[in-house]
């Protein structure tokens, strides 16, 4: 009797339990405008710095992790003579402040092995991202703008009360 009192109480307590099992939380509905740029995207990004000018093949990928919560955002640059930059980004829908916010980290290039954090938003088929004032070498803004089958991409850096292209590439999405 007391073995059949005992499975009675499991039966009756086991969906109480596995209701009470920590929830996802939904993934912001923001997340959703990032969709076109999914894919991997090739082509060739060229620097122009003061007087520098260089160039090489680029990938930038964009896909969707941890359950579409975030956008894990890759770069890889061969800049033959400057070497192979490498960066990844996670990229996510920031609810309190409104706003896109991205986390990067590189193998080098102009930050170091410092993390960059940048906020922006999507307008339209654009992704615009600045990074703050503290940034280690200075405020940087990039954008992704999506033209058809082709990704327009530009990276700026702020001169006194303007923005000046340091880099730009137009990229098309890769064949698998």
């Amino acid at each position: 009797m007391r073995t059949y009192l005992i499975i009675l109480v499991i039966a009756l307590l086991a969906p109480l339990v596995v209701s009470q099992q920590p929830q996802q939380p939904p993934v912001h509905p923001k997340m959703k405008e990032l969709e076109f740029l999914l894919g991997a995207w090739k082509g060739d990004l060229k620097y122009e710095i003061g007087e520098a000018s260089f160039s090489g093949p680029v990938i930038f990928k964009f896909e969707k992790v941890l359950d579409g919560t975030y956008v894990q955002v890759t770069v890889e640059n061969d800049l033959k003579t400057q070497g192979v930059v490498k960066g990844i980004g996670m990229l996510a829908f920031d609810g309190k402040k409104q706003k896109f916010a991205m986390f990067t980290f590189a193998n080098g290039g102009m930050d170091g092995a410092a993390p960059r954090e940048e906020t922006g938003a999507v307008e339209g088929s654009k992704l615009s991202l600045e990074t703050g004032a503290n940034s280690v070498i200075g405020q940087l803004r990039q954008s992704w703008e999506r033209k058809g089958d082709e990704i327009s991409y530009v990276l700026e850096m702020r001169q006194g009360d303007k923005y000046l292209p340091i880099a730009t590439a137009t990229v098309k999405l890769a064949k698998s």
